[in-house]
């Protein structure tokens, strides 16, 4: 920018000095000093021309002796050297002559690629061509005017009140304003021009017309571009809006619909957002596409409490499965009883979660609320029944992430993946329930960790069956706990699949568990009341006896409630797995997608697994 100021200058005073005041004693100073400031800026121009780094290979180079000999060697550095040749020792043998200086104006090049680079960067493009236009238009006046006057300067053709009668009398500011106006009147083709009187004049201003004519097309069409490129979004909204218009009458909508609808498209275009974002941004590679989304959409995915403290990756991609929609008043988000497949994140706007009737108002969401986390947590085919109905206020932007869309990303994610199944479990539960509960409680098989509250019987409870319920009285001696064991035990249920059986099997081990410690401390019970005439040393061995044996029951409950608790786990990843495999499969063979043989032996091959 500073390197085209000082062409800039050079642009306008040379010529001007030339045509109409040369420097003399009164303006000697004036001009030396913004002549020799512009040079300086030149040579400045140089020095930092090697301090300038340059692409190789795509690497940016920053070597110092690479960067002075790369640019001693291009054709910038000579074409820099002869800006700044030193003509104007001249001054001394033909007196001054501002054109000696017309070397400096081949920095041109340093001009136009500045125009160029602010073109591209600049968040208004069409005022800065708009007013780079009217530059042009002035500097080309201006060279004309200037060009007018050299010409009348010399006897023009023949006559020097060709145009102007006093411009003899005319201070030198007239003079110019005169050049200036006929030239604008003469290249704009507006007309009122004096009548020329020789051939030369006749010559000179029909070369001005036809420069005039195709100086007019050629702003006519930039012109034309800067209105269109200024109107294209606007054009392009109101195609869409027109469709969706035509659309609607051809098929008898309702008129308040109707009204619905165009009020839709209106708060579109008076918030100036983009109907759709993954168009506007298809151009980018993938790579700055996602540092987009990241910047614009991280901090909202951050907010979900079930996406905090996962990995930095997980979020990165789940960021680009994120799509914004917009809701208008009175739409249903969701309704109650529907299948929920995604969640929902409120970036603006205001929401109200209503009853049944539609009219009670349960509780308000605002930026920053979410909602249906649980139907992408749902690790069943179905996903979960929305337990209420989520109504917007007024206009509403939310963002939606498909369940979908968050299970392929947790493919390349295991850890996140098992985060998130624990959290599902916790969300489901509601409550934590104490480990001695989990053992009697049943697994649903459509949500793993989601426990039934059916069926739950506490160990208190638990009987023995009859034929074990105590040993015969006539015995003698107390029953072993191996004697015990093998009367308590119970056969495994059988089941369909290997899953369902070793869930039947560790409940049955634990059932085992609470029988053999009743049998042993009926047993117990029972030798006490046959022995009761022994005396009472042998009661109180009996009943250490029976104390040790409570005891090492307890440890052995202990234990198989923990095995229990950890094959309920391992079930349940498995179940999960098994669940997810199988919707996958679905999914590939509903899709009917053509894949190579070595692909189908492996999918068939899995799908033997």
């Amino acid at each position: 920018m500073v390197v085209s100021l000082a062409f800039l200058y050079n642009l306008w005073v040379i010529v001007y000095r030339f045509a109409f005041q040369e420097i003399n004693g009164e303006t000697l100073v004036v001009w030396f000093c913004l002549d020799y400031f512009s040079d300086f800026l030149y040579l400045a121009d140089i020095l930092f021309h090697f301090r300038t780094g340059y692409l190789e290979d795509g690497v940016l180079q920053t070597d110092a002796a690479k960067l002075r000999a790369h640019y001693m060697n291009s054709t910038t550095f000579y074409i820099d050297c002869l800006c700044l040749l030193p003509l104007d020792f001249l001054y001394l043998s033909i007196g001054f002559n501002s054109i000696l200086r017309s070397f400096r104006l081949v920095k041109i090049y340093r001009f136009w690629a500045f125009m160029d680079r602010t073109e591209r960067h600049t968040n208004y493009p069409n005022l800065f061509r708009s007013t780079s236009l009217i530059h042009y238009l002035l500097v080309i006046f201006h060279w004309n005017g200037c060009l007018y006057h050299i010409i009348y300067k010399n006897n023009g053709f023949g006559s020097k009140n060709w145009v102007y009668h006093d411009t003899e009398t005319a201070d030198v500011v007239k003079q110019y304003l005169q050049s200036y106006y006929w030239c604008t009147l003469a290249l704009t083709t507006i007309g009122d021009l004096p009548r020329p009187r020789s051939k030369g004049e006749y010559v000179f201003v029909i070369a001005q017309l036809l420069f005039g004519l195709l100086l007019f097309a050629t702003v006519l069409g930039h012109v034309a571009n800067i209105v269109t490129s200024v109107s294209t979004a606007r054009k392009e909204f109101q195609a869409k809006l027109d469709g969706v218009k035509t659309y609607m009458r051809m098929r008898r909508v309702p008129t308040h619909l109707q009204v619905k609808v165009i009020k839709w498209f209106d708060y579109l275009w008076l918030t100036q957002k983009c109907s759709d974002e993954e168009k506007a941004v298809s151009c980018l590679p993938d790579k700055l596409k996602a540092e987009i989304a990241i910047n614009v959409h991280l901090d909202t995915l951050k907010r979900v409490e079930i996406f905090q403290n996962t990995e930095a990756g997980f979020l990165c991609e789940l960021v680009l499965r994120l799509r914004p929609v917009l809701f208008s008043p009175g739409d249903f988000i969701c309704r109650k009883g529907e299948v929920g497949k995604e969640m929902y994140i409120v970036n603006r706007g205001k929401l109200q979660v209503v009853g049944d009737n539609g009219k009670t108002v349960l509780a308000t969401l605002k930026a920053g609320s979410y909602f249906g986390e649980i139907s992408i947590l749902n690790m069943g085919t179905a996903g979960n029944r929305r337990t209420a109905s989520v109504r917007s206020v007024g206009y509403s932007d939310l963002f939606v992430l498909s369940k979908k869309d968050m299970w392929d990303v947790l493919k390349e994610y295991p850890a996140a993946r098992v985060r998130l199944e624990a959290i599902a479990v916790k969300r489901l539960e509601k409550y934590k329930k104490a480990p001695l509960e989990k053992v009697a409680m049943g697994r649903c098989q459509s949500t793993p960790g989601l426990v039934e509250t059916s069926g739950r019987v506490p160990i208190e409870e638990m009987q023995l069956p009859a034929a074990h319920a105590a040993p015969p009285l006539h015995s003698s001696h107390p029953p072993s706990y191996r004697d015990q064991l093998y009367s308590s035990s119970v056969s495994p249920l059988r089941v369909a699949s290997p899953v369902a059986s070793c869930a039947s099997s560790a409940r049955s081990s634990a059932a085992g568990a609470g029988s053999m410690a009743v049998a042993a401390v009926a047993a117990a019970a029972a030798a006490a009341a046959a022995g009761s005439g022994a005396g009472p040393r042998v009661m109180l061995d009996s009943h250490d006896v029976l104390e040790c044996e409570i005891k090492r029951l307890r440890e052995r409950l202990h234990t198989v409630e923990t095995e229990n608790a950890a094959m309920s786990a391992k079930l349940s990843q498995q179940q999960w797995e098994v669940d997810q495999r199988l919707q996958e499969i679905e999914m590939q063979i509903c899709g009917g997608s053509s894949l190579s043989s070595q692909e189908e032996n492996e999918r068939n091959r899995e799908s033997i697994i």
